[in-house]
């Protein structure tokens, strides 16, 4: 087996354990990608960054309500005001880390609408194609089905007419 296959091999093997980093350096390994193999490395990639985000969501939102309790100097006897405003500005930047992760999760979906785009664009394109022959072959097979039928089996269609609709004998 060649060094190209066996990269190919190792990137199937890594996108269907869902392994980020296996995946990225059998792609490198193997140079280019085809269409399919690029696709299951997007859809790898994206669904990685979006568990992370939403990991990093869930670990910052309890955090938020403790530090906007604690921006407020009298909620405790012990802290000053230079700690409160300390935790307003960790409460603002925990905030703008939320609204972050927010618009990464929705940059991660739209990323996901456009791949599915993309997807259904190459169906319709392969299915254009398939009606357009179907179209173009239909004639000529009907024509060919009904010549054989014509030719070889008329008798089992009626014994007085043929599958034209004209009069004839019966072929014996």
């Amino acid at each position: 087996m060649t060094s190209q296959g066996t990269a190919h091999g190792r990137f199937q093997r890594a996108i269907n354990r869902r392994h980020v980093q296996a995946a990225e350096m059998a792609a490198r390994e193997m140079g280019g990608l085809s269409l399919a193999d690029a696709l299951s490395l997007c859809e790898l990639l994206l669904g990685d960054a979006r568990r992370r985000v939403g990991r990093l969501r869930r670990t910052l939102a309890p955090h938020r309500e403790v530090f906007a309790t604690l921006s407020h100097s009298e909620f405790d006897p012990l802290s000053s005001e230079a700690s409160a405003k300390r935790f307003v500005a960790l409460t603002a930047r925990v905030d703008a880390a939320l609204a972050s992760a927010r618009d990464v999760r929705d940059g991660i979906a739209s990323s996901f609408d456009v791949l599915i785009v993309g997807t259904e664009h190459r169906t319709n394109e392969i299915v254009k194609v398939l009606t357009l022959a179907s179209i173009l072959l239909l004639p000529g097979a009907l024509l060919a089905g009904m010549a054989g039928i014509t030719s070889t089996s008329a008798h089992t269609l009626s014994p007085t007419r043929d599958c034209f609709g004209s009069w004839s004998p019966p072929s014996s």
